[in-house]
């Protein structure tokens, strides 16, 4: 029967119907799942908020954060064990060591189990507790006791770690946490593969930078490592040589350090570039750079800059006649190809650097006139470069001139380089004995009258020369300079005097400095490292220069002991209290007891760490009994005054955009790792905060650091944030690229940030990690100190 009209209209009607109701359907299950997505998103945000409220209570929320421990693995679990290592701490610590025994169970466990990486896999209860005991290390060292429980349980934890993923997080953890009875157990991981070796050639490495020593074996399993087939596990095998410590009576034999030169020099022709930048370094870190020229020299002209500045530094150091040569030669011979490798300028500026004293070599004062000549090439490329071409070059070849006019340093830099950068060079000069004591004086008189803090600041470490070529009414005079500037309430004078007074009141067991009866003087700084030179001569074999045998220098420096007590008393800024403290416990400086005592009590724990190690000292000579239980009595920790929000956006993520002098840097930022520096990042960023400040502080092939508003190394917001470091768990790497927040302990970060040139191991679980550069790395190799951000944004993405 044929279909009428009717019959078809009807037709449609039903199909349209039925595909429209189709059509819903889906739209309907697509809208609850997008719902279903959205109100996961936002748990996890609520989620993420509270665990980084908690984190800003510290010691308050230790218990609240425990009890989110019980049960299987979970992201809820996961991020109260990173927050309680981040905490620290006597209690927070027994909680983790007791996670980390307690089995893994429930279906967390299983998804655990299959070493997932995927955000809906949380870590297992092991992993998530040996890498927060790890961070809190990291942190804060723990007495020995703690530390030693803490390594035998991390052992433990090893035997049990049935994943590549757990097995490589409770290693990275021995490398903070293990003592050196840990070390068998990290070199038999290194026969292995991947992350697994990788993470314990990286954990060897921490014992060194721990001065822990390392066995024999150990040793010839870490040579070993940095010849194989995996780039990760060389480059980790190669760091930790650079970073074994070499004490006396465990250093190497001959023919052990000579299978590490040998491996070393091999890396210098590896086929990464970092590894062959941390062959070059390790070289002179173990003082076998004199050993390895022709190898270095090659080096110099590797195509990638951070191979060259790292061979430029080992050749320097060496100290090899025709190595000093042969690194003028090369940094006159990088002048040609700075336009097309403008980071170059990192070579040519390192190299000027290490041959500030050779200016008197023939072929190197040579080849420092042709770079003179050719400053205009290195201004095409970079004005600040050129600055700093022109004021190290003349410096080099001025400190050869029998009677250098060193006036003529002051301004080298000209418009591009103010001379509180600059007044380095002038310093380093007068540090080296250049010039005659008349020259010497009126150049650095001439810097103390300088406007700007940051010059005053940077000719204080010349006082104690020019009290060598004084009488001693004028050395006395030149200490008090130095008394004056410990109580000025300039912060950035104050803290170059501080560090200075750490250099002039030395540890002598037969001079007695303390202010009051009891106290014994002491030896060297918490913060000492300053150019040998800038103390004057040494006397005889107690080292003490001969000026502080005259009366009225000895009155000074007892002056000085005092200024530095009373200071100590009264200073809440973290990085300034903590070196003041360790000045009188080093000393034992019964005078400074009740100072001591009463920072203790001190939301920072910089302040109240280094209290309380100033306590033990004076009172028992540091034993266990008379240490003061960490958080007992301290003031609460508060809140940054930072919206929390903007670090953890649901469902978005933050892009940091910095234009610089040299081109734009993009940075993506990282809120699930570092809520509260990101947070501070965005808002400052708003703020404008960070439009036109310099670059303070560049370290080529490390870092280039920035975000201080004094552009001194010492400022920051007013307010600081609590430590957010992570683990391997949250991909903590700093490597190429990685962006970072300096501070000066626990808890003492503000504004300042740093990017970095290669990886640095050793910064990971210490440093908070706020981001990765995504574009731009390229500009942040040019950067000198002196460049600055023009401006700074944020883009939500």
């Amino acid at each position: 029967m044929k279909r009428t009209p009717v019959r078809r209209t009807a037709q449609r009607i039903v199909q349209r119907t039925l595909l429209a109701t189709g059509l819903l359907a889906v739209l309907a299950t697509l809208s609850c799942g997008g719902r279903a997505a959205r109100r996961a998103r936002n748990a996890e945000h609520l989620l993420r908020s509270e665990i980084a409220q908690a984190e800003a209570r510290r010691e308050a929320s230790v218990g609240a954060l425990t009890a989110m421990l019980s049960g299987e693995p979970s992201l809820r679990a996961a991020l109260a064990a990173r927050a309680l290592g981040r905490i620290g701490g006597p209690a927070a610590s027994a909680a983790l060591l007791a996670e980390l025994a307690a089995p893994d169970r429930g279906a967390g466990a299983a998804r655990s189990s299959k070493d997932c990486s995927s955000p809906g896999c949380p870590p297992s209860r092991l992993a998530a507790a040996a890498a927060a005991l790890g961070v809190a290390a990291a942190l804060q060292d723990p007495a020995p006791e703690e530390l030693t429980a803490v390594s035998t349980a991390l052992e433990r934890a090893l035997g049990r770690a049935s994943t590549p993923r757990d097995r490589a997080v409770v290693i990275e953890a021995l490398g903070r946490a293990g003592t050196a009875q840990a070390q068998a157990a990290l070199a038999a991981e290194l026969v292995g593969t991947g992350p697994v070796a990788e993470a314990a050639a990286l954990a060897l490495g921490r014992h060194g930078r721990r001065r822990l020593p390392w066995s024999a074996q150990t040793r010839a399993m870490v040579v070993a490592a940095t010849a194989r087939g995996d780039a990760a596990l060389r480059l980790a095998a190669t760091w930790a040589l650079s970073r074994e410590s070499l004490p006396g009576v465990a250093a190497p034999a001959p023919a052990e350090e000579a299978a590490a030169l040998a491996a070393l020099v091999a890396r210098l022709g590896d086929g990464e570039p970092e590894v062959r930048a941390a062959a070059a370094a390790a070289l002179a870190r173990r003082k076998l750079a004199g050993r390895a020229v022709p190898a270095l020299l090659r080096a110099l002209g590797d195509a990638d800059w951070r191979v060259a500045v790292e061979a430029a530094r080992a050749v320097g150091g060496a100290g090899d006649p025709a190595g000093l040569d042969g690194l003028a030669e090369a940094a006159a011979a990088r002048l040609p190809g700075l336009g097309r490798a403008p980071a170059g300028v990192q070579v040519l500026t390192e190299a000027l650097r290490q041959l500030a004293g050779h200016g008197g070599r023939p072929a190197v004062a040579a080849a420092l006139e042709q770079i003179l000549a050719a400053a205009p090439q290195v201004q095409a490329v970079s004005p600040v470069g050129a600055a700093w071409t022109r004021c190290l070059a003349r410096a080099a070849l001025l400190r050869a001139q029998p009677t250098p006019a060193l006036d003529a340093l002051v301004g080298c830099g000209a418009s591009e380089l103010p001379l509180a950068y600059s007044a380095s060079v002038v310093v380093d000069a007068v540090a080296s004995g250049a010039g005659t004591a008349e020259a010497r004086r009126t150049v650095i008189e001439r810097l103390l009258q300088d406007q700007d803090v940051r010059v005053r600041a940077a000719a204080l470490p010349a006082l104690p020369v020019l009290a060598a070529a004084s009488d001693d009414a004028g050395a006395a005079l030149e200490v008090e300079r130095v008394i004056a500037a410990v109580g000025s309430p300039e912060a950035m004078l104050a803290g170059a005097a501080i560090e200075l007074a750490g250099q002039l009141v030395l540890v002598v067991p037969d001079v007695t400095l303390d202010a009051e009866p009891g106290g014994a003087g002491g030896a060297g700084g918490a913060t000492s490292g300053r150019p040998a030179g800038t103390d004057g001569q040494p006397d005889g074999e107690t080292g003490e220069p001969p000026w502080r045998d005259r009366p009225q220098a000895r009155a000074a420096l007892k002056r000085l002991t005092a200024a530095m007590v009373a200071r100590a008393g009264q200073e809440r800024d973290p990085e300034l209290a903590g070196t003041l403290l360790a000045f009188i416990a080093e000393r034992k400086l019964a005078s400074g007891l009740s100072a001591c005592q009463s920072a203790a009590r001190d939301r920072s724990p910089v302040t109240a760490g280094a209290a309380a190690r100033c306590v033990a000292a004076l009172t028992s000579e540091g034993s266990a009994s008379s240490r003061p239980e960490p958080f007992a009595g301290r003031e609460p920790a508060v809140a940054p005054p930072i919206e929390l929000a903007l670090g953890i956006p649901a469902g978005q993520r933050w892009t940091w955009i910095i234009t610089t002098n040299h081109g734009e840097v993009e940075i993506a930022l990282d809120g699930t790792v570092a809520p509260w520096h990101v947070a501070t990042v965005v808002a400052l960023t708003r703020r404008g905060f960070y439009d036109g400040l310099d670059f303070h502080r560049v370290v080529p092939n490390f870092v280039v650091q920035g975000g201080d508003p004094t552009e001194s190394g010492s400022g920051g917001p007013g307010f600081t944030l609590p430590a957010e470091p992570g683990s391997l768990l949250d991909g903590d790497s700093y490597r190429m690229g990685a962006v970072g927040f300096a501070d000066a302990g626990k808890d003492s970060g503000g504004s300042q940030w740093f990017v970095m040139h290669s990886r640095a191991p050793h910064l990971e679980g210490r440093y908070t990690r706020v981001g990765q550069v995504r574009r731009g790395q390229d500009v942040v190799a040019r950067l000198l100190v002196g460049d600055r951000v023009i401006s700074a944004s944020v883009r939500a993405e």
